[in-house]
């Protein structure tokens, strides 16, 4: 009996670990940068990094987010008071940027 159970066991995981890496993931990275722009309509606040200023980035190893994406594209920051941007140019954009895969726009977590 023990003998079967542990081929088994093995082919469950090796099965769970596949079906676990063919998932789509939301891609993130860590990043520490001054706000060299922003982008504001009346729903939304992008800011925008300048490459050269980075102090820390750290992309994620299970589902990474290249730096080129977040500064290309810019982070969604949200907005405050009902039209204000969380951020200013000048303050840093600090924390983690993912894509969720709903949306598939960078926003900061």
């Amino acid at each position: 009996m023990f003998k079967i159970a542990m081929p088994l066991t093995a082919l469950l995981l090796i099965t769970t670990v596949n079906t676990q890496s063919a998932q789509a993931c939301q891609a993130e990275a860590q990043v520490i940068a001054p706000i060299a722009r922003i982008e504001k309509s009346m729903t939304s606040c992008r800011v925008f990094i300048d490459p050269t200023q980075v102090r820390f980035f750290a992309s994620s190893i299970v589902c990474p987010l290249d730096l080129s994406e977040i500064v290309s594209e810019g982070v969604e920051v949200g907005l405050q008071n009902g039209h204000d941007c969380k951020a200013d140019v000048g303050t840093d954009l600090n924390g983690v940027v993912v894509r969720p895969l709903m949306t598939g726009r960078l926003v900061l977590e």
